[in-house]
């Protein structure tokens, strides 16, 4: 039914559902590339794969709407969640922030022991597609995608 590409039509569905595409002026084209492109970087890890990735996107969805979430929170909250839920652990080596400390990781090193595979799952989705130009557009102003960009990475 999804074509092996649950995260993609999740996602595309879930900005309709919120009226992302419009409060925001995403590309509907623009979406799918971007989420075709991170569902490929999310990898073959037996659990933070795509799969993962698409179910706490669901969940998310799930405290949103049933939990009613969305009507207490502002429109670029509820982009911030879906996002965040959609890219939380792309690219996931299967270990833990304190593994890739204590081996001395490249990630770990990179990111000075901060919270290495969040920066390194963020870091991975600016390289799929940077998120002002491809996906946002000039929708947003500067200090509003700062202030996304700065809730993704808090979440």
């Amino acid at each position: 039914m999804t074509s092996q590409q649950p995260l993609l039509y999740i996602g595309y569905v879930l900005f309709q559902k919120y009226g992302i595409f419009q409060k925001f002026k995403v590309q509907p084209q623009k979406l799918i590339n971007f989420l075709t492109e991170l569902e490929r970087t999310y990898g073959g890890n037996p659990y933070h794969n795509h799969i993962h990735g698409t179910d706490v996107t669901l969940s998310s969805n799930f405290m949103l709407h049933k939990g009613g979430l969305a009507d207490h929170v502002a429109d670029w909250e509820v982009f911030s969640v879906l996002l965040a839920s959609i890219i939380h652990d792309v690219n996931h080596p299967g270990n833990t922030n304190k593994f890739e400390i204590k081996s001395k990781s490249e990630w770990a090193m990179q990111y000075n022991d901060v919270s290495p595979l969040e920066n390194h799952h963020l870091a991975c989705t600016y390289s799929v597609s940077v998120l002002v130009c491809v996906l946002i557009g000039r929708a947003l102003t500067h200090s509003l995608f700062l202030t996304l960009i700065l809730v993704l990475f808090c979440l």
